[in-house]
Parts: structure tokens; C-alpha cells; sequence
């Protein structure tokens, strides 16, 4: 998170907060600074999501992706950033197989913490109190540097009836085991409405 930046007096740096001639700081003023602050260590909670798809053929087997990605969930610390975002493979008789992909990015390069997904691990998801546990796929876990920030992405085969799951559900918690360490972040508003774009799109 961004720190507040201080500047000392350069003539006197000695001197009081509170200057001889100069208007001292009011309620109304420090009321103002307290409710900035207040929304400033708010607002990263929510998610960022930026919806962003894109189809193309694999070749390996002619199935059709479907990728969307930019599903940042809600949740502290902020500086781990955990996204959930989601694939479809459309063979060509059209059967459909679905996934559910796990990215995980540090932000701080002062603090470089790997998560370390465990893949051994299945991941968690507990919608509406109901929790699902979804195997991890072998052999697309993937962990490297993105300009000195630490990112690591695994992949989790989910049923359909998962995503229509978490279409009606008042809430879903997402939770993803590291070596170590557990991260744990909550749909809102924005990420419900990602998942309910990725179905569209598949649809089409």
C-alpha cells in the first residue's frame, strides 16, 4: 500500500507542526484527512476486474478456447494478488470441458513472496456454505518472474455446474494453499458479473 509522504521544513526543520501566523488544522480538516484515509485502505478491498477474453483453435485436438481473464477477487493483503479467472475447450463434436484458473501475483519488489501453490492441494471454493474441492490439472502450474514480481498460475478442471453455482450463490469464498501459507479472497459485485460474461461468451 502507498505510504503517506512527509516533507520536513527545509529552513527550520525543527520547527512545530502548528506555525506562529499560520492557520492551525481544524476539526473539520482533520475529519476530512481521516475519512481519506479511511477510504483509501477501502477501497483496494474491493476487486479490480478487468474483463478480458480471447478465442482461439489449439491445434493439438481443433477444440475452440474460450479464455477470459482479469477476474481480480476482493480481499487484504493487497499486495497478493489472486485472480480466478476461467477457460472452456470446446471439442469439435461439442463437448465442452470447463476450468478455473488460479493466478497468483506479488506486487511489492521490496518484498518478494512466492505463494507457492501446492497443486497436490486441491483448491477450495465454498459457495453459500457448501464446499467444492477442485483437483488441480497436471502439468499447467506455472511459476515464474514478471519484471521481478513473483506470479504463479494453476489450473483446476471445474463442471459447469460450478459456474452456474456461483451464478446464484449470496457468496463465495475462494481459498488456495501455498507452501506455508493460505490466501483466502471473496466474490463481490464485479467478479459475479465476470463469470456471468464468461458463460455468454462460451454460449455464443
Amino acid at each position: 500500500s502507498k505510504g503517506v509522504d512527509t516533507q520536513m521544513n527545509g529552513k527550520n526543520p525543527g520547527r512545530s507542526l502548528t506555525f506562529e501566523n499560520e492557520p492551525t488544522c481544524k476539526k473539520s480538516d482533520f475529519l476530512h484527512v481521516l475519512a481519506a484515509t479511511v477510504l483509501f485502505f477501502l477501497l483496494p478491498s474491493c476487486s479490480q476486474v478487468l474483463y478480458e477474453t480471447v478465442r482461439f483453435t489449439d491445434e493439438s485436438d481443433n477444440a475452440t478456447v474460450t479464455r477470459s481473464t482479469g477476474n481480480v477477487l476482493a480481499g487484504y493483503p493487497i499486495s497478493k494478488r489472486v485472480s480466478l479467472n476461467a477457460e472452456c475447450r470446446t471439442k469439435p463434436n461439442g463437448a465442452r470441458i470447463f476450468f478455473l484458473i488460479a493466478e497468483y501475483f506479488h506486487e511489492s519488489l521490496m518484498l518478494k513472496e512466492w505463494l507457492a501453490i501446492d497443486t497436490s492441494e486441491h483448491i477450495a471454493i465454498k459457495i453459500d456454505g457448501r464446499l467444492i474441492r477442485l483437483p488441480a490439472v497436471p502439468g499447467r502450474y506455472v511459476q515464474q518472474s514478471i519484471d521481478g514480481h513473483p506470479s504463479e498460475t494453476a489450473v483446476y478442471e471445474a463442471p459447469l455446474e460450478i459456474f452456474e453455482s456461483i451464478l446464484d450463490a449470496r457468496e463465495v469464498i475462494v481459498r488456495i494453499k501455498g507452501s506455508g501459507q493460505t490466501v483466502e479472497r471473496k466474490f463481490d459485485s464485479e467478479n459475479y458479473q465476470f463469470m456471468r460474461r464468461f458463460l455468454e461468451e462460451v454460449r455464443r
